[in-house]
């Protein structure tokens, strides 16, 4: 990328709220680094021009800020070069531009790129309208952090659809964080013999019991998500165990839950519940698959060792470990287990965060500190305000020191890879705004080397996905 002047508008604009620009940058933002990135782009007059060498399209932005990594904040409309003059186009026209470009460089068409993109920026267009009505609470440790958890109104800038999902708007509103909502569980009681767990220790399962509401002699709780309780509602082998009274349908519980940025997790103070969702959220259908669920126990049980190792040796952060699975197994008529209902009906336990931080220490989820526009009071913004130059380089250093090495220790010396992108990472700050815990989440994306867990790895089942 060439570039003859780097003057541009300062970084304080303030914050597109029409869903057309936010999706026209965000496709910007991976077509200028999957595509064009470097011999493509070139900015001159504080525009970057952005050329598609397939179709030898020209394209123009107006830069809000340059940069020498891939990743330049623009500002304003896109402008496409036609019967030589520069004409503003919208992300609709951009993505079929993207869409004819990639199947000139790749020989394949992508039949749903178009209405994905289309369902992308309708449901950003709704986030953005409840966020600019709507005033979430914070004040104390607990809110800000779902607050940080609930404003991704506009998710990944380096995702080309990131808020594609299937899925009535109405369920939506009621289920998912950025409508800044909480919800109570859909109690179960199943019949004894049809529970299925897994646990990492003993009492591995008391903190999603003291959940149980009473339950009839012979029952035991199984905790659902009331979207997914819907969803299943016509299966067929659901609404014969309801007949038979195999499950009990307890209603909703008396605690409300908060659902956080991967809509299915559910965050109540104490623990996450990590249950199945049987929608497309971007790439994928939302579900527990049996492996993952087996997965993040196994997990648990033998990095035990390893985890309170890593903690010793960076003891200001942690990994959440998931002690515990619980689903139902009921049998199809071959005597086979329900896959649809064994994975559609399962919850994953995983630690909160109250024991894990100071009570001075406020956490965050990282995306929202590190959005590009400012949604919530754990935006950047927000925890270095009136910062000086210096402030920030030692925020930042700080930041690093914490994340960094433990990543690194946990690889070269635990063969134990972490998916510590933001969604995935929470930092807890002091009452300055400055970093001093990281918490990380999620097993499901956690890897091991070989070399360092060969007896596990060998013995894992054929179903399992390698490592």
């Amino acid at each position: 990328m060439t570039t003859t002047e780097t003057n541009t508008t300062p970084t304080t604009q303030p914050t597109p709220t029409d869903a057309d620009t936010i999706t026209t940058h965000t496709l910007l933002n991976c077509l200028t680094r999957e595509l064009c990135t470097p011999n493509h782009l070139h900015t001159t007059n504080n525009h970057l021009h952005i050329t598609l060498p397939h179709t030898n399209t020209q394209l123009r932005i107006h830069l809000r800020r340059p940069s020498h990594t891939g990743t330049p904040r623009f500002h304003g409309p896109l402008h496409e070069h036609h019967n030589n003059t520069w004409q503003p186009i919208n992300a609709e026209r951009l993505a079929h531009l993207i869409n004819t470009e990639l199947t000139h460089h790749t020989g394949h068409t992508n039949d749903e790129f178009i209405d994905q993109v289309r369902a992308s920026l309708h449901h950003i267009h709704l986030a953005t309208t409840h966020h600019t009505t709507h005033t979430p609470r914070t004040g104390t440790p607990h809110l800000n952090y779902i607050n940080s958890e609930q404003t991704l109104i506009h998710g990944h800038r380096f995702h080309p659809t990131p808020k594609a999902h299937t899925g009535s708007d109405t369920h939506w509103h009621r289920y998912a964080p950025e409508a800044t909502t909480s919800f109570p569980l859909r109690n179960l009681a199943i019949r004894e013999h049809l529970i299925h767990e897994e646990t990492a220790h003993d009492n591995a399962t008391k903190p999603l019991d003291r959940h149980a509401p009473p339950t009839p002699h012979g029952y035991r709780y199984l905790p659902a998500h009331p979207w997914q309780w819907q969803l299943l509602a016509t299966n067929p082998t659901l609404q014969h165990a309801l007949t038979r009274r195999d499950i009990i349908d307890l209603g909703p519980g008396a605690r409300p839950w908060h659902p956080t940025a991967s809509v299915r997790t559910l965050y109540n103070g104490h623990e996450f519940l990590k249950f199945s969702l049987a929608i497309r959220i971007t790439n994928c259908i939302r579900t527990n698959a049996t492996y993952e669920l087996t997965g993040s126990i196994t997990l648990t049980k033998h990095l035990k060792n390893t985890l309170d190792t890593l903690h010793h040796t960076h003891p200001n952060t942690t990994i959440l470990r998931e002690p515990a699975y619980r689903t139902i197994a009921l049998p199809n008529p071959d005597g086979t287990t329900n896959t649809t209902l064994f994975e559609g009906l399962s919850v994953i336990l995983r630690e909160g965060l109250q024991h894990h931080r100071q009570p001075n220490e406020t956490p965050y989820l990282a995306a929202a500190i590190a959005e590009e526009h400012p949604h919530s009071n754990a935006h950047a913004s927000h925890l270095l305000h009136n910062a000086t130059p210096e402030t920030i380089r030692t925020w930042w250093q700080t930041y690093n020191n914490l994340l960094i090495p433990t990543v690194l220790t946990a690889y070269l010396d635990h063969g134990l890879i972490l998916e510590p992108h933001l969604q995935n990472v929470i930092v807890c700050t002091d009452p300055t705004g400055t970093p001093t815990r990281m918490i990380f989440r999620d097993l499901e994306g956690t890897k091991l080397l070989h070399h360092h867990h060969t007896e596990l790895l060998n013995n894992l089942p054929h179903t399992s996905p390698p490592p």
